[in-house]
């Protein structure tokens, strides 16, 4: 079963407001799987978290910090 991995870390300030983010099609290029044919069954993952610390930042002693996550399946039109 071929797998990719992909995930994307933004912040409030990068979204300016927009509640949305897209996944550019990495398929073309070299190290990236060709997207999945016609029929295929996709398992999809999404994890959101905020935390009072920065992104990429040690955790602290007071740090708080919050996750939702999700997932499911579609089937490739």
């Amino acid at each position: 079963m071929a797998q990719s991995w992909y995930q994307v870390s933004a912040t409030a300030n990068y979204q300016g407001g927009s509640t949305t983010i897209a996944m550019p099609d990495l398929s073309g290029l070299a190290g990236f799987l060709t997207a999945p044919a016609s029929g295929t069954q996709v398992v999809w993952a999404a994890a959101i978290t905020r935390a009072n610390v920065g992104a990429f930042q040690p955790l602290t002693v007071n740090m708080s910090a919050s996750t939702v996550e999700t997932v499911g399946v579609y089937t490739v039109p």
